[in-house]
């Protein structure tokens, strides 16, 4: 059994090495997800028997009913609108990437300085995968 605690604490002292400690953490993370998966049905089955919200061995228990969704993709009138849609994010994206390099972006049948969108950026990410599929953990 990984001590996932003691490992976290030995990386940060320098014991462990980080990308060897993140490749196990995301294994274990991995695996719990599975873990999860499987006894979720289990748990929905199980949580049928009483009502929406119930406390269980000193555990609040709510089941929830699933979210609705809409795919709008089979209808000609949204697909023109969000083809017409991406066209102008595609315009605007193009100006900042000009803007980015220097020049003044500028709407080519208008002759007027083109609004810029606004730009957020997520966090950096370090991927680590061990090369040849055998487990950290064993």
């Amino acid at each position: 059994m990984i001590d996932y605690i003691k490992l976290v604490e030995n990386t940060e002292d320098g014991k462990e090495d980080p990308f060897k400690a993140l490749a196990i953490l995301n294994e274990l993370s991995d695996e719990i997800k599975q873990c999860i998966d499987q006894i979720k049905p289990i748990a929905f089955v199980e949580a049928e028997k009483y009502d929406k919200t119930f406390v269980h061995h000193n555990l609040k228990i709510e089941r929830r009913d699933g979210r609705k969704t809409w795919n709008f993709k089979k209808i000609e009138e949204w697909s023109k609108a969000e083809e017409q849609r991406k066209k102008v994010e595609g315009k605007y994206k193009a100006a900042f990437e000009m803007y980015q390099r220097g020049a003044t972006p500028i709407d080519e049948s208008t002759g007027e300085v083109l609004q810029l969108p606004e730009v957020t950026y997520s966090k950096d990410t370090l991927i680590v995968k061990t090369i040849d599929k055998s487990s950290l953990l064993r």
